[in-house]
């Protein structure tokens, strides 16, 4: 409410009518950044561009603790920088729904480019290495994985 340009720019989300409404409910959840990614990442503004928000729920605090580590020390977070995923941040959820789990999100240029990232990533021989190491075997460590494809609003700084 003190940011100025944000309450006149943002007024299409904060007073957007019942029949026209900007989202279905909001949720409140509290992350902590990984150690590999200890900050935000926060691009220069680029039209057209899209961010995709990825939510990963494990069984048990272990194989959550496990996959992290995949990111963290095992090599993930390098790969998706070398491979140009550009991630905002790394978070492991502290508060929120859907515990244990952690989130991140990458930025894509539009729709097309993330699907061919993801292919890239899924042929990678670094990602071959890393998801075929004895201490990263256990197929379950997550157990659902949400992805939400997003626009930054016309109001967004990013």
């Amino acid at each position: 409410a003190k940011d100025a340009g944000f309450m006149t720019e943002g007024q299409s989300f904060t007073n957007a009518s019942a029949d026209d409404v900007p989202y279905e409910r909001m949720e409140t959840i509290l992350l902590e950044a990984f150690p590999g990614q200890a900050h935000l990442v926060i691009p220069l503004k680029k039209e057209g561009r899209i961010f995709e928000l990825r939510s990963y729920e494990s069984p048990t605090e272990n194989l959550h603790v496990k996959k992290m580590d995949m990111f963290n020390t095992g090599g993930e977070i390098p790969l998706f920088n070398r491979l140009g995923f550009n991630p905002i941040f790394y978070g492991k959820v502290i508060a929120g729904g859907k515990m244990p789990n952690f989130m991140y999100m990458p930025i894509f240029d539009n729709l097309e480019q993330r699907t061919e990232q993801w292919k890239t990533f899924g042929n990678d021989p670094v990602w071959k290495d890393i998801s075929t190491r004895p201490e990263n075997e256990n197929k379950v460590s997550v157990s659902h994985i949400d992805s939400i494809v997003m626009q930054a609003a016309e109001y967004s700084d990013i």
